[in-house]
């Protein structure tokens, strides 16, 4: 019979188990300890708006009171499952949890500032964490007493402008090559002058990150700000949004900054099986940050998930095959829907997801980004005929604000062998290059 799917972290930790890239088994959470240093008072936290809604949760907008300076508040999202929820469910985001605070800190992750866990301890000033009772003889004995303390709620950084996806969309008229060109322009004479009284900070920041070339002093330098948020954000603030244009310099910017997440996560063993412009935040100073969003999407109503049916050639390689799609080992039972435009072959033919099928999708992010938010693929139904267009080989054509260069680093994702794709420090590198010439030539 038809199951429901079953909720599961699209980010993943893996651990190989062979030679080739896909012998892995996914790291399971479940029975590890939960480290209470992440615990956050659930008093000191403000719901607010929803963000997100989804099949099996939420993200809503709070406001964390004390969370990273003693007293202040700060603008959090607050990532919960639907009141109504399985014990399965709730056993999934306890390891997605776990698995977060192994993953660590980066600038371009949304990145775990802490948590609500369920369960709570009742104390008494003589034994924190327990309460004292009398048993039958009426001798004093020392009770742990867990207490129900509401629902869990992880805690995340919140990315004031939204996913990258709209924001490229709705930046579309602000678009111009350079900032040069945008100034020739009547109605940018106003930026021209904010940007002449702005105070230059010409700072020491040369380096983008560690291992690659290293650029001018510039006070709007892409790389330096993508590589230094403090600075970044300090800058942004002294300009009026309205007033911001969008450049070329900062669609090499996204994609660099993309880039050094997935870097990152691929160093940490994690694979994040839907890379894509939804799938990115954008937060002040336009510094871009890699979420994962499968709590709240409504894949039902999102058209970029597609029903693909039974991944399976067959039940007997059912086993072997469908674990590795997105919710369980039951997968070929039910029709899955998948955001089939952004997967590689071997995932969508084999349900195979590896470091290099996440290239491929920044491959298709790539597009999206140099298309100002195109959908990729576009007339293009997706049915048999997409699928052997995918597996002969075929390839978009170059977006319209796209270098060469660019273009040729989207084919070389798009390879149809895996291990001819390039990993995600090459492309970390060549995204560098990439803005380091432009800043050169400026």
């Amino acid at each position: 019979f038809p199951q429901k799917p079953k909720y599961q972290p699209q980010l993943q930790m893996i651990q190989m188990v062979g030679p080739n890239d896909n012998d892995y088994i996914y790291i399971n959470f479940k029975d590890l300890e939960y480290d209470t240093k992440w615990e956050f008072p659930r008093e000191n936290l403000e719901l607010g708006k929803e963000l997100g809604s989804g099949a099996f949760g939420m993200v809503v907008q709070a406001t964390a009171y004390g969370i990273n300076k003693p007293g202040v508040p700060q603008q959090v999202a607050v990532k919960m499952l639907k009141e109504k929820h399985q014990s399965v469910e709730k056993e999934a985001l306890m390891s997605e949890l776990k698995m977060l605070t192994h993953i660590g800190h980066h600038d371009n992750i949304v990145n775990l500032l802490g948590a609500c866990t369920e369960s709570g301890t009742a104390t008494t000033p003589s034994h924190p964490g327990h309460l004292e009772a009398q048993d039958s003889a009426g001798k004093n004995v020392i009770l742990n007493v867990f207490l129900q303390a509401g629902p869990t709620y992880l805690i995340f950084q919140y990315c004031c402008y939204g996913d990258l996806l709209n924001y490229l969309k709705k930046n579309r008229e602000l678009y111009h090559k350079s900032v040069t060109d945008a100034f020739n322009k009547d109605r940018f004479s106003s930026l021209y002058q904010n940007l002449e009284t702005t105070p230059r900070r010409t700072s020491e920041v040369k380096t983008a990150a560690s291992n690659h070339p290293t650029v001018a002093d510039s006070p709007w330098s892409k790389l330096s700000l993508s590589a230094h948020p403090e600075m970044a954000e300090e800058l942004e603030d002294d300009r009026p949004e309205a007033l911001q244009t969008l450049t070329f310099d900062d669609l090499l910017s996204f994609a660099f900054q993309v880039a050094k997440g997935m870097e990152f996560l691929s160093s940490k063993n994690c694979i994040h099986r839907d890379l894509a412009a939804r799938n990115i935040l954008v937060t002040k100073a336009r510094l871009v940050k890699i979420g994962d969003f499968g709590l709240a999407r409504d894949v039902e109503h999102d058209s970029n998930y597609v029903v693909r049916g039974n991944v399976c050639a067959s039940i007997g390689r059912a086993r072997f095959v469908c674990w590795r799609t997105f919710w369980s080992p039951v997968a070929s039972l039910r029709q899955v829907r998948l955001p089939v435009k952004w997967m590689a072959p071997e995932s969508t033919f084999q349900g195979i997801y590896t470091m290099k099928s996440d290239v491929w999708a920044y491959g298709i992010l790539l597009w999206e980004i140099f298309s100002l938010g195109v959908t990729p693929y576009p007339g293009i139904k997706v049915d048999h005929n997409f699928y052997s267009m995918i597996e002969r080989g075929f390839k978009m054509e170059c977006p319209y604000y796209a270098s060469d260069a660019v273009y040729q680093t989207m084919c070389r994702c798009w390879a149809l062998d895996p291990g001819s794709r390039p990993p995600f420090s090459e492309l970390v590198s060549f995204m560098c290059h990439q803005l380091t010439d432009r800043e050169e030539k400026v």
